[in-house]
C-alpha cells in the first residue's frame, strides 16, 4: 500500500526504519518546523514572552566535514537566535561539565570529542536542523555555583517555551549512551486499523514471523525520570527520539516515524498530557487545578538522581501556573485550594525522604517510586473544593510561612515552610491488637467509653512500627465535614505538628461529631 493512497488514511502503524536520522526525517521534520512556523506561530508560542528573550548562555555549535565545532557562548540578553534545547537523562555526575574551572576556556572551545555521546548527538541533529545554538544545562549552567543555578532556574520556562524546538533523547538511559544509533529491527510488526463503526473502533493486527515480544509500548527511559515531565511540557516543539520511533508535536499538529501512535493514558495523549499553553485562555480554576493534579501524579512517580531536587525539578511548571489565578504556591499545593488538598494520600505506603527538604504536609515529601519489590504507589490528590458550601471545610489557612533556600527560587528548594492552621484537633487513642501485628486508632466520645474508630492511610511505609507506637502522641485535625470528616493524622513534637497520613471515621460520625462540637478551635503550626 502506497503512502496516501485512500486505505492507507485507516492504517495508522507504519514500517519502522534502523535509521534513526534519515534524509526523509530530517526533510519532514524541517517541513513541519516550518508548518508550524508559519501556519500557527501564535498558538505555539506562549503569550506575553518577548520575542527578545534569549538564554544567558548557549552553545554555538557548527560542522566542517566529519567534525563538529562547539563553543559556550555568552548572549549578554541579545535576542533574535534561534536556539534548540535539549531534554535528557543524566543517569550519573557528568564528567564534562561546564564549571569554573573550564568556564573561561569553553568561551574558546569545548572539546567535542570529550563530550558524552548523547550531547554530541544532540548537535549532529541541531545542525541538521539548520541551527546554529543549542542549550544544555550541563554546559549552559556554571555547575557547582549555586546562585548561577538559581538565576538560571527562574529562567527554565522561557528557555523551553521560546526554544525554536526541543529535542528530547528519549531512548538514551544516561549522558553516554547516544540516540541517534541504528535501532535493531525486530520481525514482529503491529498494524493498527480502524473500521466503520459508530464508536471509531480499531483492531491491532499482528504479523510475526521471529520469535521477539517487543510491541512497541515500552516506556522510554525518559519517561521515568522528574526532570524532563516540565520540559517536555513546557516545549511548544518537540522531537522525541523514542527507542522504537521519531515523534514530533505542536501544539496544533504531531506526527511519528514507524511503530503505532504513542500510547494513551487518562484519555489523552502523553504528547498532549497538558496544553499548558491554552490554560490561561480558557482554564476556570477547577480546570487548572486537575491540570495541576495530573502532572502531580505524574511527577510522583518519576525518579530523580538528586533527592534534593524535589523541588526544583517541577518548579518551572509551578511558575507558570501561578499566573493562572492558583495564588500562592506552597511545595507542591495552592492557597487557593487549601486546606482541602491537604488530604492527598498514596494507594499504600511510600517513604518520606527528609532530603527531599519538603514539609510534611506536601506529597512532594514521599517518595511514590516503587523499590524493593514493592508495587507502584499512586498518588492521589483532592480535587479544589470549589463551589462547596460555606461551612464544609472545617479548617482555614490563617498563615503560610516558606523561606527560600536561594533568593529568587520561591518555586524551588526550601530552607523551611508551615502552616498557621486554625481548626478541630482532638487528640487519638492507639491500641495494639492482640495478635501484636496491627493497630486500632480511636477517639474518645463525649461519653465516656463510647469510642469513634477510626481509619487511617500512612505516607510513610518503612517505620510504621516506630511512628504507631504506643504512648506516641497523635492528633486528628478536620479538614473536611463534606467527605466523611477527613482529617490529618498528625504527632506533636516541640509544639509544632508533623503529618503522618489521612485519617477518617471507620463507620458513623456521630459521635466524632459530637466530640468536635465540644472542643474549640485552636491554632497550630503544621511544618
Amino acid at each position: 500500500m502506497t503512502k496516501g493512497s485512500p486505505p492507507a488514511g485507516s492504517i495508522e502503524t507504519r514500517p519502522k526504519s534502523s535509521c534513526v536520522l534519515s534524509s526523509e526525517l530530517l526533510r519532514t521534520l524541517s517541513e513541519w518546523l516550518t508548518e508550524c512556523h508559519s501556519s500557527h506561530p501564535e498558538l505555539c508560542k506562549v503569550r506575553g514572552i518577548a520575542d527578545e528573550f534569549v538564554p544567558t548562555r548557549l552553545v554555538e555549535v557548527s560542522r566542517h566535514g566529519d567534525q563538529i565545532s562547539a563553543k559556550l557562548v555568552i548572549t549578554h540578553g541579545q535576542g533574535g537566535k534561534r536556539w534548540c534545547s535539549l531534554s535528557y537523562c543524566w543517569g550519573s555526575n557528568q564528567p564534562y561539565k561546564t564549571d569554573k574551572t573550564n568556564f573561561v576556556r569553553y568561551l574558546d572551545g569545548i572539546p567535542c570529542i570529550d563530550l558524552s555521546k548523547t550531547l554530541r548527538d544532540a548537535m549532529i541533529v541541531t545542525i541538521a536542523l539548520g541551527l546554529s545554538y543549542i542549550w544544555i544545562d550541563s554546559l549552559c549552567i556554571i555547575q557547582g555555583d549555586d546562585d548561577d543555578l538559581a538565576t538560571e532556574l527562574s529562567h527554565m520556562p522561557m528557555i523551553y517555551e521560546c526554544a525554536w524546538v526541543t529535542v528530547a533523547a528519549s531512548s538514551a538511559e544516561n549522558y553516554a549512551q547516544g540516540f541517534l544509533a541504528n535501532r535493531t529491527v525486530y520481525d514482529q510488526h503491529l498494524c493498527v486499523l480502524k473500521y466503520g463503526s459508530y464508536d471509531d473502533s480499531a483492531v491491532l493486527l499482528s504479523h510475526t514471523t521471529g520469535t521477539s515480544t517487543s510491541t512497541g509500548f515500552e516506556k522510554d527511559p525518559i519517561a521515568s525520570r522528574g526532570w524532563t515531565l516540565q520540559e517536555h511540557l513546557l516545549s511548544p516543539r518537540l522531537i522525541e527520539f523514542s527507542n522504537h520511533q521519531v515523534r514530533w508535536r505542536c501544539v496544533k499538529t504531531h506526527g511519528y516515524t514507524g511503530g503505532r501512535p504513542r500510547v494513551f493514558f487518562k484519555g489523552v495523549s502523553q504528547d498532549h498530557l497538558l496544553n499548558v499553553f491554552e490554560l490561561k485562555k480558557n482554564g476556570t480554576t477547577r480546570v487548572i487545578t486537575q491540570a495541576w493534579n495530573t502532572i502531580a501524579e505524574e511527577y510522583s512517580q518519576r525518579y530523580l538522581s538528586e533527592p534534593s531536587d524535589r523541588l526544583n525539578a517541577i518548579s518551572s511548571l509551578a511558575r507558570r501556573f501561578a499566573g493562572l489565578g492558583l495564588e500562592t504556591y506552597c511545595a507542591g499545593l495552592w492557597k487557593a485550594t487549601l486546606p482541602y488538598t491537604l488530604c492527598w494520600f498514596l494507594t499504600s505506603p511510600g517513604e518520606r525522604c527528609p532530603q527531599y527538604g519538603c514539609p510534611s504536609w506536601s506529597w512532594l515529601s514521599v517518595s511514590c517510586t516503587p523499590r524493593d519489590g514493592r508495587p507502584d504507589i499512586k498518588l492521589h490528590l483532592s480535587e479544589a473544593a470549589e463551589g462547596r458550601q460555606v461551612g464544609i471545610l472545617d479548617a482555614r489557612i490563617e498563615r503560610i510561612e516558606q523561606v527560600p533556600a536561594n533568593s529568587g527560587t520561591r518555586y524551588g528548594t526550601l530552607k523551611e515552610a508551615s502552616l498557621i492552621i486554625n481548626g478541630h484537633l482532638l487528640p487519638v487513642c492507639l491500641t495494639k491488637n492482640a495478635e501484636g501485628l496491627s493497630y486500632t486508632l480511636y477517639i474518645e466520645g463525649p461519653v465516656p467509653g463510647l469510642k469513634t474508630r477510626m481509619m487511617f492511610v500512612l505516607d510513610e511505609w518503612k517505620e510504621s512500627e516506630t511512628l504507631l507506637k504506643e504512648g506516641a502522641s497523635l492528633w486528628y485535625l478536620l479538614i473536611d465535614t463534606h467527605s466523611s470528616y477527613e482529617g490529618l493524622l498528625l504527632k506533636k513534637t516541640d509544639e509544632k505538628f508533623q503529618r503522618l497520613g489521612l485519617c477518617f471515621p471507620a463507620n458513623s460520625a456521630l459521635l466524632l461529631n459530637r466530640a468536635i462540637q465540644d472542643s474549640r478551635r485552636q491554632l497550630i503550626t503544621l511544618i
